[in-house]
Order: C-alpha cells, then structure tokens, then sequence
C-alpha cells in the first residue's frame, strides 16, 4: 500500500477515529509494509504520478528508475527507448541519451546526486536537440513526499506558460492532490468491499453459535468473533481516516471539531478545539491540509509529548489563514527543531513542512514555556474567503 503515514511505522487507529463507536484494538495498524520493496507499493506509486500531466520520473538512493509515468513516452521514444523497459535502468544512462550539452548533462547529474545522498532538492534548465527541435526544460528534484528512500524528479517544458523554474509547488501541490485521490480509492473500497466481506464472514459464524460446541470449540469461537469484531473496527477506523467525510460535506471547521473530540476520548489528553476564524469559504486543498496537520501533530503529541492538554486554534487575518497546535509537553528536542532529526517526529515534520509549503504557505515549530507550539500558514486566495 501507498505510504500514507511513514514506512514501518505503526498508525493506531484507536487514537485517530471517529466518535461513531469504535472499540478499542490491541493492536496497530500498519498502512505500509515495513520492509520498502513491494509490489503493491510500486503498483500504486505508478498509478499516483499517471495521474499527474507532467513528466514524473521516481528514482531510489542509487539513482534508478522505480518508476516512471505515460507524459514521458514521447520523449522515450525519440531516442529509442520504451516507457515499460526503462524501470532499473539508471537515471544517469536514460538521461545520456539525450546528447545534453556536457556542462548541463553534468549539473543536472551533481544536482541529482546531491538529491538522493542528501535529499538536497533543486531546479535546473537542461536543453537538447530532439526530433529536429532544440528543447529546454526545467527538471526539478526532491524527496517523494512521505518516502525518506525515493525522490520524485519532474520535467517540465520551459515554453510551458505555467512553467516557473524557481517555483516546484505546483509539482508538489499535484502530488498530494493524487495521494488524496488515492486515499479516497482506498477508503471506498475498504467501505464497499472489505468491510462487506467482514459483515458476511459475522453472519456465517453467528450461524455456529446455537450449535453444539465442544468446550475447545467455544473459547475457538469466542476468540475468533472477537477478533473479527476487531478487524471491523480496525477497518471502520480507517477508512474514516483516509477520508473523514465531515471533511467533504461541513469543511474544515466541523471536520477539526469532531477529530479533536475522538482523539481526546481515545488518548486520554485533554484536546480543545477553538474556532477563531468565523465561517469560511471552502477550499478543499487548504482544508486537507490543515487537516493532516493538525493528524499529524496531535499525533506527535501522543506519542512523544507527556502532555495532559492540547488547544487546536483556527485563525484568520486578512491575508492568510492558521491552524494552530499547542501542547503543554516536554517540547520538541532542538535537533529536531534545527531539521537534523532523521526519527519519526523528524519525517513527521518534513512531511508536514512540505504540505504547507505546496500552499505557498509557511510551518513554524517552536518550543514554547511550557511544550511545543505548531504554527501552519496559508495564504487566502481570496479576500472573500
């Protein structure tokens, strides 16, 4: 499955649900396997950037190609080379054939390099003759949003009119546009499907109930009815969270709302939402992210705060909106606050980071007197919202 939290890391749904009735389950869900290389993953990875109209090509830590998407197969094949076969291949090797100038075919390389050692992102103009046509383009690098091993590179006509070689938030803000789309595939089918699948399974073990059970046979079948109760909750839980529907139907003052009241039922803090922005017009993408901040966030609160008490606030001036998570914790280590932390809350922040910044918007984390203070802003597109 897509990473939708971080590779390996256990998401406990327990704690994130919503306030429909959702027993507590003993243990975590994990919404990627973790060990990196599936098939699924890599399934759903190429479906992800199809989706995205920009020529999208994923490389790992060494450089080669995980995947690569359908806008490319033109250029492919100019140069003699099939979209189907060029996964594994090296990025360097693919991009030789396209007899670069040398001094662009090599900055492109060192910018690439420094991008999958150090995760350094960049943007940079390559040109090269193809078809009887000299093409310039900006090829643009960063870290896979949520993936610390895969790095998304983008190439983009300079003649495009939406081109902006120093501005990749339009790459960055389609890539999460995709993931919510696939976020909400996956909550349909875990809906419609799996949990279908569960609600007939029930019913034909409800069936052995009356029947004459050995006493092994029994506590067989009390363990498995309540295991299955389990699954079910477990599958309730998250579909909600892949697609919480108060998001797409009330917006997000609603939506933070009844998140803030489930995560303070089921992890013991004391979580107060505050509405400070009156009502506000929808904007779907603002929304989703505020939202999987304000998940995230709490969710470093939990488990790596020892707080008691968490404010959620929603804010708005007149050129910009904020959500705001405070805790009264032991506050974030300065490693961390400086970007050099490589553990979870530091991929959690990053992703967060990266969220915020396709909006063109700003993530402030800071130590407060008494805990961690999460600062996300976002400018109005606007004035009427």
């Amino acid at each position: 499955m897509l990473e939708l939290h971080q590779a390996g890391a256990p998401y406990y749904p327990e704690f994130f649900g919503d306030e429909r009735g959702s027993a507590t389950v003993p243990v975590p869900i994990y919404l990627v396997p973790p060990s990196p290389s599936h098939t699924t993953s890599r399934a759903e990875l190429q479906r992800l950037i199809n989706s995205i109209p920009v020529k999208i090509v994923v490389v790992d830590r060494d450089a080669c190609i995980v995947a690569i998407n359908g806008a490319c197969q033109p250029y492919l094949r100019a140069v003699g080379l099939d979209l189907h076969l060029v996964a594994g291949q090296s990025y360097y090797a693919v991009k030789a054939r396209f007899a670069a100038p040398p001094q662009d075919a090599r900055s492109v390389s060192e910018h690439v390099a420094a991008l999958c050692q150090h995760s350094t992102p960049f943007s940079q103009t390559l040109s090269f003759p193809l078809a009887g046509q000299d093409i310039r383009m900006v090829v643009h690098g960063e870290r896979l949003p949520g993936a610390e091993d895969l790095f998304i590179l983008s190439h983009l006509d300079d003649e495009d009119p939406e081109s902006e070689t120093a501005n990749p938030r339009r790459y960055h803000l389609s890539m999460l546009q995709a993931e919510e789309e696939e976020r909400k595939r996956i909550a349909r089918e875990l809906h419609d499907e799996t949990a279908q699948q569960l609600a007939l399974m029930q019913f034909n073990l409800m069936t052995l109930r009356n029947s004459d059970m050995s006493p092994q046979a029994n506590d067989a079948y009390q363990a498995m009815e309540s295991a299955l109760k389990a699954i079910q909750d477990q599958v309730r839980t998250l579909s909600y969270l892949l697609h919480p529907p108060e998001l797409a139907e009330d917006g997000i003052e609603a939506a933070l709302a009844h998140f803030t009241r489930g995560f303070a039922r089921r992890s013991g803090l004391q979580v107060e939402f505050r509405c400070l922005s009156g009502p506000i017009k929808r904007d779907p993408d603002m929304e989703i992210a505020f939202y999987r901040v304000a998940q995230e966030a709490l969710a470093n609160v939990y488990k790596h705060a020892d707080a008691r008490h968490a404010v959620v606030r929603l804010r708005r001036t007149q050129t910009s909106f904020t959500l705001e998570i405070e805790d009264d914790g032991r506050g974030v280590p300065e490693h961390i606050l400086n970007g050099q932390g490589r553990d979870i809350v530091g991929v959690g922040l990053s992703g967060m980071r990266e969220r915020v910044a396709a909006l063109a918007g700003q993530l402030e984390v800071r130590r407060t007197g008494a805990g961690t203070l999460v600062t996300a802003t976002i400018p109005r597109r606007r004035q009427t919202d």
